[in-house]
């Protein structure tokens, strides 16, 4: 996928499926950037016009809709509809993926969603997670996973004074980049994203940098070194006297959600962290301030 903003048009199936519906009309509000706003299209039935004079076939949009799910989604660019889907080098599929129509897209690797998806939208978790970790204004953050930026976005929203977020995968970037709902997070000066492992960032930081640190990784099956006693040392070296952790623990197994949030905080424990608890699917920590004399 290029890296440019010439393109005519963000869209997902669902908008493929609206256009298509209303061909007959010669005017068809449809949102151009995954949700984002609302535009328009013109048709004369046998073509689809952008805001930009470019144009695409109609018939390119049914043989889309056939191949592709209505939650792909697609850059449209120079009267061409490319799939936003990247075959990675580790062989794993990396896609963008809209839940419903007008949502911002979860990132799905090898069929395995980053975000919750159907209770809320993925934007919206963000922001609870966020609220699990408290008053950000003004603080330095670590926000250990980009992903799709989502988090990156509320803390800086939020009044962060500085986010610093890692992602080591050069896919989930360049899938970011071609994400309309990413752009706020890449674009906004607060925000330091860094194309490497989050421990090998930390290990290269001083000791108590961030006032605040938000662990989203991914699935302990894909990200398990970053549910270690070992990661979870370095974080807590990493954090000031009086900071605060949120660590998102996502899984819809009940029975694993235990498992997984006791092994947790009892290694949250052992890393130095106290006041360990529950919070918003994960659990929130704090590093205790030392006596001074």
């Amino acid at each position: 996928m290029e890296d440019d903003n010439k393109r005519d048009a963000v869209i997902s199936g669902f908008h493929v499926a609206k256009i298509l519906s209303a061909k007959a009309q010669e005017i068809i509000d449809v949102s151009l950037d995954l949700g984002m706003s609302q535009g328009q299209v013109r048709s004369n039935g046998s073509a689809i016009t952008f805001p930009n004079g470019s144009a695409i076939a109609i018939t390119l949009l049914e043989k889309i809709l056939k191949k592709r799910s209505e939650n792909d989604c697609f850059v449209v660019r120079d009267g061409e509809v490319e799939w936003m889907y990247i075959f990675g080098g580790n062989n794993s599929v990396y896609r963008l993926y809209e839940p419903r129509l007008d949502w911002p897209p979860t990132l799905s690797i090898d069929g395995s969603y980053m975000h919750a998806i159907f209770k809320s939208t993925p934007l919206a978790e963000a922001e609870l997670k966020v609220g699990a970790l408290g008053d950000v204004r003004g603080k330095k953050v670590l926000d250990t996973c980009f992903g799709l930026g989502y988090t990156a976005q509320v803390l800086a929203a939020r009044g962060a004074k500085s986010i610093v977020s890692c992602e080591k995968s050069e896919d989930t970037l360049e899938i970011a980049k071609s994400n309309p709902w990413s752009a706020r997070a890449l674009s906004d000066s607060r925000v330091s994203v860094r194309n490497e492992d989050a421990a090998d960032f930390l290990s290269g930081a001083k000791d108590g940098e961030f006032d605040l640190i938000l662990h989203d990784p991914p699935t302990l099956k894909k990200g398990g070194d970053l549910y270690s006693g070992a990661f979870y040392r370095l974080m807590c070296a990493k954090l000031a006297e009086g900071g605060r952790l949120y660590h998102y623990i996502g899984t819809k197994d009940e029975r694993q959600r235990k498992d997984y949030h006791s092994g947790a905080a009892r290694r949250l424990k052992d890393a130095g962290f106290a006041d360990v608890a529950e919070s918003y699917r994960g659990l929130a920590a704090l590093k205790e301030k030392t006596d001074a004399y």
